[in-house]
């Protein structure tokens, strides 16, 4: 779009303004930055302040403004006003300016993260960094994009069809808590919190293997390496004692049964257990996966020992940077459509020994403010016959309650009071 057009378009949105003596300023959603020529962007935000302060806004009370303001008078020149007057379009014109002028402050910027990148990539930086930089200044400017709004009359359809097909929840492997959740759910955040020990590593890879059944998982872990996962995942599937299989202390047996265990359903399986794991690679890794073989859920494990690269976070205090990751991470569950299950500690202050509740969540309450389901595990000793208290303390989507599982640590895995797994069980992928 040419200079001229472009300054078509801003004079006929400000003329509209005044010829209407400020009333579709209510209806044309623009702002300041997105004006070309910086001194519209002015006149523009000096109208918004006008009607914040409950001023009228006509030719008139705008002209006694501008001679108040000499920033404001060097940069208009004497007869603009009354050029923006005669170029004022209807109003349902100047709605459409806007709509352009949009685009066109969106195509500016990232013509701007385009140039950026270029002077970031030779100026040697690390690429960590650079892509962690323009992924959060492509979110920027998505964010300014205009958002279409519809009424209901024309979307609500849309809704009604979707609920005649089969829901979309998954599953858990435990009948209790689907009762309580119904199962995971597309789009939404699950965070899973406990005390060191209590089994939230555990509960989130028994949920991720069978989660496989519906499609490929993303399992990012901090707290293990990819070799602990595996052995872990070989005692659920084949029933093998999980001290046999860490140790490598297996019969003949449970060696035959781990040789030949079958790749189908584990090839679906992707873990990345990188140390410098950031919320900037989780987004990376779990987009990748998206747009390539599928992704059915993205488990994080924890949230609390995740770093980050975003030049957003320096300086930041601890529970700020939690903020930005929960949030971030809500937002991928809603982009890519998939359940992003999180783990996450509990303050040094919890009490132990007593049911943990919301309020326990470490560093931030943002955690329990972005999640869909808080779902909080607590055992009251290490003893292999106590059982694992689980409750669901907040459930956008249904209702909350406390159940216990058995605990069956043997075989790195919990199950519904009453319910015996056996080798049998977990064929589905082992064989």
């Amino acid at each position: 779009m040419t200079d001229e057009s472009q300054r078509t378009i801003e004079l006929g949105i400000l003329g509209n303004v005044l010829l209407k003596d400020g009333e579709t300023l209510e209806t044309l959603s623009a702002a300041a930055e997105d004006f070309h020529e910086p001194r519209y962007g002015s006149l523009w935000e000096t109208f918004q302040q006008m009607k914040r302060d409950g001023r009228p806004v006509n030719i008139a009370t705008v002209m006694a403004e501008i001679a108040k303001d000499k920033n404001l008078q060097r940069q208009l020149g004497a007869d603009e006003l009354s050029t923006m007057l005669r170029e004022a379009p209807i109003t349902i014109v100047a709605e459409e300016y806007t709509r352009i002028l949009a685009e066109n402050a969106a195509r500016r910027r990232l013509m701007l993260v385009g140039s950026t990148l270029i002077d970031m990539a030779q100026s040697g930086e690390d690429s960590e960094s650079i892509v962690a930089h323009i992924q959060s200044s492509l979110e920027a400017v998505e964010s300014r994009s205009p958002v279409a709004i519809k009424p209901m009359s024309e979307e609500m359809w849309d809704t009604i069809k979707e609920m005649e097909q089969p829901p979309r929840y998954v599953a858990t492997p435990w009948q209790e808590l689907n009762d309580l959740i119904a199962g995971w759910r597309p789009e939404a955040l699950y965070v899973i919190g406990a005390r060191p020990g209590s089994g939230k590593t555990l509960v989130a890879l028994q949920a991720a293997v069978q989660e496989l059944q519906s499609g490929p998982v993303l399992m990012c872990t901090l707290e293990m390496g990819r070799g602990e996962i595996h052995k872990r995942v070989f005692s659920q599937l084949l029933h093998i004692p999980l001290g046999h299989v860490l140790n490598s202390n297996m019969s003949r047996s449970e060696w035959e049964r781990l040789k030949g265990i079958k790749a189908d359903g584990l090839d679906q399986l992707y873990i990345n257990d990188d140390a410098m794991l950031t919320v900037e690679g989780v987004k990376r890794h779990a987009t990748a996966l998206k747009r390539g073989p599928g992704l059915s859920m993205i488990v994080v494990d924890y949230l609390q020992l995740m770093g980050s690269t975003d030049k957003r976070d320096q300086g930041r205090k601890r529970h700020e940077e939690i903020a930005r990751w929960t949030r971030s991470l809500k937002i991928l569950s809603k982009t890519l459509g998939v359940p992003v299950v999180i783990l996450s500690q509990l303050n040094r202050e919890s009490t132990r020994g007593s049911m943990p509740g919301l309020a326990d969540l470490r560093e931030s309450g943002a955690i329990e403010q972005d999640a869909d389901c808080v779902i909080l595990l607590h055992r009251e000793d290490p003893d292999p016959g106590t059982p694992l208290n689980v409750a669901v303390a907040k459930n956008r989507q249904g209702r909350m309650g406390n159940f216990s599982l058995d605990w069956d640590g043997e075989f790195a895995q919990v199950h519904d009071p009453q319910f015996k797994p056996s080798f049998a069980t977990n064929r589905a992928l082992s064989a």
